[in-house]
């Protein structure tokens, strides 16, 4: 009976030492793993500030155009002198994101670019021209007719996108929160996507850019690939049944649907922001969205 009992209490003991050893490791896997994550909060803590920090420069969204009977809409904002040099095309790296395929790429004179292949080429490169012929700032872009991407293929109808040096490419701006917003150029923007059938209003696809050599902060669209199409007001089915690049569903469009008139000697923006508004069709779920001069 003795020998019996001291066997247990040895096997016991024994059992007892496996589980302290086990829980020591326990215990310090549980401290390795605090302290790694805490590492790691400090470091996406530390990209987060350095990604929060804005180079100092003038916001500008709109400028008076003085000379808008002279403006090349066929080169766009870059004017001649920007435009790529496709005599030798170098592929650098596939650009990730967005709806349509997208390189990057070097031409024969050394200068990047984001070369964007599909549908949105054409829709994009019109509305960049629209919105910088009546003041507004955007991307410098052009439209080739049809390029050879060494390695990746031939393809037609290529929108070329600068990368120049000296501009810096920041965090998106936001619609609703912005150095703009209740400006009459804000609002002009907007009846212009409207006007456009842009239904991809995502702050994700607005851009802001540092340009270095005039010390400004400049607030584009960046990608506007989903215009000139139709913006569908199906129930239901308005995701799928949206277009792009479609002239035909584009010229169909019915843009204004009412407008609601102020009291006369009422001031058009600041006093009274709701009582003059302009509904215009675009695709959002129920079919409308209101920009209302605020």
């Amino acid at each position: 009976m003795f020998i019996t009992t001291d066997a247990n209490m040895l096997q016991s003991i024994h059992y007892s030492e496996i589980g302290h050893a086990k829980f020591k490791k326990l215990r310090v896997f549980l401290l390795l793993a605090i302290i790694l994550g805490c590492f790691s909060v400090q470091v996406e803590s530390a990209k987060t500030k350095e990604k929060k920090r804005i180079p100092e420069g003038t916001p500008v969204l709109w400028r008076q155009p003085t000379d808008i009977s002279s403006r090349d809409l066929l080169l766009g904002p870059g004017g001649a002198e920007m435009r790529p040099d496709l005599r030798q095309l170098t592929v650098l790296k596939e650009e990730k994101g967005g709806y349509s395929k997208k390189y990057r790429v070097r031409d024969a004179s050394g200068r990047e670019w984001v070369a964007k292949i599909g549908k949105e080429a054409q829709s994009e490169t019109a509305a960049v021209r629209l919105l910088w012929g009546l003041g507004y700032v955007t991307e410098v872009n052009y439209l080739a007719p049809q390029v050879t991407l060494p390695g990746k293929g031939t393809f037609q109808n290529v929108r070329f996108e600068a990368r120049p040096d000296g501009w810096k490419r920041l965090d998106p701006w936001k619609w609703n929160r912005n150095p703009f917003t209740g400006t009459p150029e804000l609002q002009g923007l907007k009846i212009m996507m409207a006007l456009m059938n842009n239904w991809d209003l995502k702050d994700s696809n607005n851009q802001t850019v540092y340009i270095n050599d005039r010390g400004e902060l400049q607030y584009i669209i960046s990608d506007l690939g989903a215009t000139f199409g139709h913006a569908s007001t199906t129930p239901l089915f308005w995701r799928i049944t949206r277009s792009r690049n479609d002239p035909s569903n584009f010229a169909k469009t019915k843009f204004l649907e009412k407008v609601k008139r102020r009291p006369r000697g009422a001031s058009l923006w600041r006093k009274e922001p709701r009582s003059f508004s302009t509904t215009f069709r675009s695709g959002t779920p129920n079919g409308w969205r209101r920009f209302s001069r605020s």
